[in-house]
């Protein structure tokens, strides 16, 4: 899952342009937050051919995840679009049977 990035529409008005710059910054504060109030989940053990669930311990709905360390060679993508639990857990798929660190927010 992707945060997308805020875009500013080039313009010649100056007002418009400190508009969207202060938009610019109120999203980029809530982005760093969701970010900083993670969880690190280590030794996620992740089994290919299906969807593994992982509870995210973050309370709320998940906005991201990062893998930030794998015993080997995956590909680690999630099936978020199928979770009817976003809230409480990830839904992860592999290439490979793997352990991963995650951290999430």
């Amino acid at each position: 899952m992707a945060i997308k990035r805020f875009k500013k529409l080039n313009t010649s008005d100056r007002d418009q342009n400190l508009i969207q710059d202060n938009i610019e910054d109120a999203i980029n504060s809530i982005v760093l937050t969701a970010f900083l109030n993670g969880n690190t989940l280590e030794n996620v053990a992740l089994v290919t051919g299906q969807d593994n669930s992982i509870a995210h311990k973050l309370g709320k709905k998940l906005q991201g995840w990062v893998v930030i360390g794998q015993d080997t060679a995956a590909v680690v993508y999630d099936n978020q679009s199928a979770n009817n639990t976003p809230s409480l857990t990830l839904l992860l798929k592999t290439t490979v049977n793997c352990t991963v660190k995650l951290y999430v927010f």
